[in-house]
């Protein structure tokens, strides 16, 4: 484990990988916030548990939001894939 930590470009991954996964859990959050409070639900189930309106489509604040999450994971994925092998690999640390 501390070879590992040892390697400053993994060191490094590691500090980035986090504040991107916390990004993207804040995006979430973000669109669940943001869904409670247009108070329209997809869900029929969701809109009579949270005593909104069911839609047959999402408000147009929370499908924003949900864009942003969407290319959020899309660019997240190959970052933590392609970040790793690099940093790994023996990568240096700039």
């Amino acid at each position: 484990m501390t070879l590992l930590l040892d390697n400053p470009a993994l060191r490094y991954y590691a500090i980035a990988s986090t504040v991107l996964a916390l990004h993207l859990i804040a995006l979430a959050l973000w669109t669940g916030t943001v869904r409670a409070k247009r108070k329209q639900f997809v869900n029929p189930e969701d809109a009579v548990l949270n005593k909104g309106e069911n839609t047959p489509k999402d408000h147009a604040d929370v499908e924003r939001v949900k864009r942003a999450h969407s290319n959020a994971i899309e660019n997240a994925i190959p970052f933590f894939v392609v970040g790793g092998l690099f940093a790994v690999n023996g990568a240096s640390a700039t």
